[in-house]
């Protein structure tokens, strides 16, 4: 591989993945791109595109990634990259692994390159195998801020979310059993938020970097990290607040919180939450509510991915 030492943050959609990214970005010499999105836009549609190794399904894979770098503000020259990825294996990987060499080479001061998008956490496995000295952080939060939080941004629904966390925590802790402590760790957003410089030296220490006080002002960097377009992402601009620390009382109904409960309750116990005292029977007005629009954001994704695939 020609990237050398990458480390990958993933985690749950709004669990503070661009608060993590902001602040490691602020160790001298590390840079950390917008989101790639890079493996569900590829290995994640391979079904409908098919193998890789095929023309077809080689193709649709290298049209969707140049077509990711402007979407998503990535640093590429695209006539560049698109030589770059003609040339090399039909591989995921190694269509992966030119994209990473291409954005760190046209960063001067890029010593070590960091990637961020949440939705690479089941494919933690994958990139660990890749880089045998690369390593992954999966930052959790409360999956009831999750759920106020993906709301406000994408109006997603309380059942959507409360599966999607559920699957996410399962992930994470399945990898924290398989990888060794070097290569795979976690760290809370709440531990983050209120007590960041001991998160912040674990963390540098687990990748071999030095802790600075940079750190701790990541609100004053010059690079975002994230695309114009996300504007949902621009409280990171701001100091480290712990305001956003159990919002869903009073943003969730007791119904939806039943719900999330019902569902995730195991995982919000396994990681140090408590629990509201609320009536499971709840649960189901919110479940009810919230069905069809998740059966039709389903369905909706098919027809994109089968309509791409057409393309």
């Amino acid at each position: 591989m020609k990237t050398k030492r990458p480390f990958f943050i993933v985690g749950s959609p709004r669990s503070g993945t661009t608060l993590l990214q902001a602040m490691l970005m602020s160790i001298p010499g590390v840079y950390i791109p917008p989101e790639t999105k890079f493996w569900p836009i590829t290995a994640g549609r391979e079904r409908a595109y098919g193998p890789i190794t095929s023309d077809r399904g080689f193709e649709l894979a290298v049209r969707d990634v140049l077509e990711s770098c402007p979407q998503n503000e990535l640093p590429a020259d695209v006539t560049e990259l698109e030589a770059e990825l003609r040339a090399c294996e039909r591989t995921h990987e190694a269509l992966f692994d030119t994209l990473m060499a291409h954005m760190q080479a046209r960063r001067e001061e890029c010593q070590r390159i960091g990637e961020k998008s949440p939705p690479h956490l089941p494919y933690v496995p994958r990139l660990l195998a890749m880089y045998p000295d690369g390593k992954a952080i999966t930052i959790i939060r409360d999956g009831r801020d999750v759920a106020v939080s993906q709301s406000r941004a994408w109006a997603s629904n309380i059942l959507r979310t409360a599966i999607g966390w559920r699957r996410d925590q399962r992930m994470h802790a399945s990898f924290a059993e398989r990888f060794p402590a070097d290569r795979y760790t976690s760290v809370r957003y709440e531990d983050l938020v209120t007590q960041p410089e001991i998160e912040l030296r674990r963390l540098c220490a687990f990748l071999d970097e030095p802790f600075t006080e940079a750190l701790l002002e990541h609100h004053k960097r010059a690079d975002s990290g994230f695309a114009a377009r996300e504007t949902h992402k621009a409280r990171t601009m701001e100091p480290v607040t712990t305001s956003r620390i159990g919002r869903y009382a009073t943003r969730l109904s007791r119904s939806e919180i039943s719900l999330f409960q019902t569902i995730a309750g195991r995982e919000l116990r396994a990681h140090g939450y408590e629990l509201d005292r609320i009536p499971k029977v709840m649960c189901l007005a919110a479940a009810l509510r919230s069905l069809p629009a998740t059966l039709r954001t389903h369905a909706g994704r098919q027809r994109m991915i089968r309509r791409k695939a057409g393309s």
